[in-house]
């Protein structure tokens, strides 16, 4: 049985390794660009530097997935130290289990949004669950809006921009079901607790960024992986799959390429319902840009820190090098914003390194530092940032994932599933395993 994977990215290279652990060698791993990791691949642009492609680190709650990566590589343990910089302060991450970080008169028009909340809150669209979650849609009295206007404060000042910054869509055609583990609840009592989600721990590869997890994981695979090697038209009725080289055949095709792609690469056409499902799927649009600086680390003790502010071009900041200071000559900080922008079709500019660097500067992670400390920057475009969970999403998967199936082919990671909450490298993983399971009948 010969299986084809497309894409070396951690779900594609997983299933190829869990191939190999059962045992299953006829098998090729496909990928188009010239290294491996797919958003989770590192860089050198410059000797000295390496970037991320987007803020990435290690963390799950499958013992399994962790073995196997520091198996892999070499990891630092760190615990997180993440911020929210609104209207001037900083306040710890999630903004709405630290409230008392907040000035006296914002935390406590917060608090009384909180007391407002329904018992239960709407879950038609993201919009809903935001304000009945973090206050009701009565509000509370602002005295500084015009007209002593009324809203739910916490999600007008943070929840509902921040989202809006992040997704690029309107909130209300965004779906809620993906949420669990992804935006922190308000318990009744908002003092309860402070630790709060899957990453308030977390790990960081020593050297190589977080791309030297899945080149650790390619070169364990051999010859089995071929980069600069695109696939062109997918022939499902004849099981093969053009690339540079002529033709390969396959029993099984593992995709990881974005579901949509997948969808138009297919040779002779599938069902009409399958073509429309997929073309209605949406994502955000990815900027990665890198900042190098001569100088010393911020004083904010900080990982990342959130934007929600429209002001700054980015939606959350990170201090990669302090990660690893591998990551950047001795003596330097390299920070890494993520900006989005929204779906194909609708036209924004994208920041431009200059806005970016002008942002950071602005920022706390920044500040104390000036335009004559930067010396290393670096920019990058991704088509797919985040699959976004619109209310029909499921509809739409449902009709295109069984199809494919039935034609011997599985579509996984993050845009393979286009599930945003399977989007981590963990559920990378995962999917890999299972895929090799269910391709051997496991």
């Amino acid at each position: 049985m010969t299986v084809v994977i497309i894409g070396a990215g951690p779900a594609g290279l997983s299933t190829a390794w869990h191939l190999q652990q059962l045992g299953h060698t006829d098998l090729v791993v496909l990928e188009k660009q010239p290294h491996v990791g797919g958003l989770a691949a590192s860089c050198s642009p410059e000797p000295g530097w390496c970037v991320d492609i987007g803020g990435h680190v290690v963390f799950s709650d499958r013992p399994g997935y962790m073995a196997l990566v520091r198996e892999l590589t070499e990891l630092r343990e760190l615990e997180r130290r993440a911020h929210v910089h609104l209207a001037g302060a900083l306040a710890r991450y999630p903004l709405q289990l630290h409230l008392g970080d907040l000035p006296d008169e914002l935390e406590q028009t917060c608090l009384a949004g909180l007391e407002r909340r329904p018992p239960r809150p709407r879950a038609g669209s993201l919009e809903d669950w935001l304000v009945d979650s973090f206050g009701d849609e009565r509000g509370c009295f602002i005295p500084e809006r015009p007209a002593g206007a009324r809203g739910p404060e916490l999600a007008r000042v943070f929840l509902l921009p921040y989202n809006r910054k992040l997704w690029q869509v309107d909130l209300h055609a965004m779906s809620t079901g993906w949420i669990k583990g992804r935006i922190a609840p308000v318990p009744r009592d908002p003092g309860s607790r402070v630790a709060w989600g899957p990453n308030r721990r977390f790990a960081y590869p020593v050297e190589g960024g977080v791309g030297a997890i899945w080149r650790s994981l390619a070169g364990r695979l051999g010859n089995d992986v071929f980069t600069r090697c695109p696939v062109g038209a997918v022939r499902w009725k004849d099981r093969e799959v053009e690339t540079p080289t002529g033709p390969r055949g396959y029993d099984w095709l593992v995709s990881t390429m974005p579901l949509r792609e997948l969808v138009a690469s297919l040779s002779l056409a599938p069902p009409r319902s399958v073509q429309s499902a997929a073309a209605g799927l949406k994502c955000t649009r990815l900027v990665v840009t890198a900042v190098g600086l001569r100088g010393s680390e911020p004083h904010l003790d900080a990982h990342w820190v959130y934007f929600p502010e429209p002001s700054f071009p980015f939606y959350r900041a990170t201090v990669l090098s302090r990660y690893s200071h591998a990551m950047a000559p001795p003596g330097h900080l390299l920070l890494l914003a993520e900006s989005s922008l929204p779906p194909d079709g609708i036209a924004r500019r994208s920041p431009s390194i200059d806005e970016v660097v002008e942002g950071l500067l602005r920022s706390p992670l920044a500040r104390h530092l000036g335009p004559k400390d930067v010396v290393f920057t670096w920019q990058h475009h991704e088509d797919g940032g985040y699959p976004i969970p619109t209310r029909d999403r499921d509809t739409r998967l449902d009709a295109i994932h069984p199809w494919l199936e039935s034609q011997q082919i599985l579509s996984i990671g993050r845009f393979g599933s286009w599930r945003y909450e399977a989007g981590n490298m963990d559920h990378a993983e995962l999917m890999g395993q299972e895929a090799a399971r269910r391709v051997t009948g496991g």
